[in-house]
């Protein structure tokens, strides 16, 4: 295959604007929401899991700050996918277990590999992808998760037994749940994404996406 040429987007910012509020939205909302349930369930931190805040005894003020870290970075890889440039294959007519073996490794690869991010990728639009949609939906939902959690086993005990069952030694099924969410939700994100993007070059008719007219023209 030739490779892959960049198409810019001339059109369709304000909808990247939208996309970047609503994902701004949610980052916000799902941090807010892990700190209130930390601060409903213990207000002294007694019960922090957080090992920056454990460690090194900073309390709410290190809570807060971490907090507010993690939800820039998360809004600025958000930013980065969102505003990244198209890319179209010069291979017309592509399968979609090609276009995704292109799109993630830059050459042929088996598209259930890629899928469950069986390899180093080798293409940026990769990375920006994954980390700025798969990891960041994946933590959002994960963020969601754990606050929701720690309100019902607060105001449910009865509901506290089966969280806090232990699977292996110290390891409890509450400190494991929050990855046995993010894992699906990230490989759900992944699939549809690649999903999306195929759609989008392979049919110009497609609104969803910015501006697949222009990149058929291209």
């Amino acid at each position: 295959m030739g490779g892959w040429r960049a198409v810019t987007r001339r059109g369709g910012m304000e909808s990247k604007r939208k996309e970047l509020i609503g994902w701004t939205t949610l980052i916000v909302l799902s941090r807010a929401s892990d700190l209130y349930a930390t601060f409903v369930v213990t207000p002294d931190l007694a019960l922090e899991t957080n090992p920056v805040v454990c460690m090194a005894g900073l309390g709410w003020t290190g809570l807060l700050c971490i907090q507010a870290l993690v939800a820039m970075v998360l809004i600025g890889l958000r930013a980065l996918d969102i505003f990244a440039p198209l890319h179209k294959p010069n291979e017309p007519d592509l399968s979609f277990q090609r276009f995704v073996a292109w799109w993630y490794m830059g050459r042929p690869w088996p598209a259930w590999k890629c899928l469950l991010m069986w390899s180093v990728p080798r293409t940026g639009r990769a990375y920006r992808r994954i980390l700025g949609y798969v990891l960041v939906g994946a933590v959002v939902a994960a963020g969601f998760w754990v606050a929701t959690a720690m309100l019902i086993t607060h105001f449910w005990p009865a509901a506290a037994r089966w969280y806090n069952v232990k699977l292996a030694g110290s390891l409890s099924f509450g400190r494991l749940s929050p990855f046995l969410v993010a894992v699906p939700v990230g490989l759900w994100l992944h699939s549809r994404s690649l999903w999306s993007d195929y759609r989008c070059r392979r049919n110009a008719s497609v609104r969803r996406c910015g501006l697949c007219r222009d990149i058929a023209a291209k």
